[in-house]
């Protein structure tokens, strides 16, 4: 009996010394190095969070804007290229050539800047009613009978330059939305309510093109619901009008944070 338990001491002696090998956590996976460019303008370079790399210049690409947040969510090594202002044409002309042909995903918010984004929030805060009606009407016409063209030819280029990548375009949120809109130097009620209608138009014409382009389409809007510049001040993903004016009507951090990357996130892989 003795020899016996002698044994199996020592047998359990060598599997409690063997144990840690054996049983140790396995090593974390190696990070994917595989290549995510994002592209389009001002809402993904993240203008609004007011904090930019100091080398991306007039473009104010941001270490908060959603695709610096979801590169390392995702493992990805990131190629930066949006940039503040950018429209299709210029996605075609200077940013599609700086994508890795080998990249496996890439992500892109565009087409604002096509249908006059600038001057209809210019007409509707300064001009007369019938001023920012008219700036609405030539938005929505631009978007109806101009944008899917220059979206079709532009995801195109996209597919062409990295065949393989996984393409994620990323829609626009409501500027206003629901609340007591007590932001100074908002436009008018029924200004707000056509700008927030030509969003609706908009995103349903980036939606429409991005499906013919085989691409998945990510619909911010529900994100941002109640968090538009109408939204109390502690609710506001988007700023207001605001100095610099550059920054007015951009999501801020939060609006990056809370509102484009967990949506992004929830599509791509």
């Amino acid at each position: 009996m003795k020899r016996l338990l002698v044994i199996t001491a020592v047998a359990l002696a060598g599997f409690v010394l063997a144990a840690p090998a054996a049983l140790a956590v396995p090593a974390a996976p190696p990070v994917d190095r595989s290549g995510y460019a994002a592209l389009g303008d001002s809402y993904s370079s993240g203008v609004g969070t007011r904090v930019y790399q100091p080398s991306s210049g007039a473009c104010q690409r941001s270490p908060l804007a959603y695709p610096s947040l979801a590169a390392p969510l995702r493992r990805r090594t990131l190629t930066f290229l949006a940039c503040s202002g950018a429209t299709t044409a210029d996605v075609r002309s200077s940013q599609i050539a700086g994508v890795p042909q080998d990249a496996s995903l890439v992500t892109i918010t565009v087409g604002g800047d096509d249908v006059g984004f600038t001057p209809v929030l210019a007409a509707c805060s300064a001009g007369t009613p019938a001023q920012c009606a008219a700036a609405v009407t030539a938005g929505d016409a631009a978007i109806q009978q101009v944008l899917p063209g220059s979206l079709d030819a532009m995801f195109a280029m996209i597919h062409t330059r990295a065949p393989h990548a996984e393409l994620v375009v990323v829609g626009y949120p409501h500027l206003f939305g629901s609340g007591a809109c007590n932001a100074a130097g908002l436009p008018p009620a029924a200004a707000r309510t056509a700008i927030d209608a030509g969003t609706d138009l908009l995103d349903s014409v980036i939606q429409e093109r991005a499906t013919a382009a085989q691409a998945t389409f990510v619909d911010v809007r529900p994100r941002f619901n109640a968090h538009g510049t109408c939204a109390a001040v502690l609710l506001r993903w988007i700023n207001p009008p605001t100095v610099p004016t550059s920054d007015s009507y951009h999501p801020n951090i939060a609006g990056q944070a809370l509102g484009y990357l967990p949506a992004l996130l929830r599509t791509s892989s």
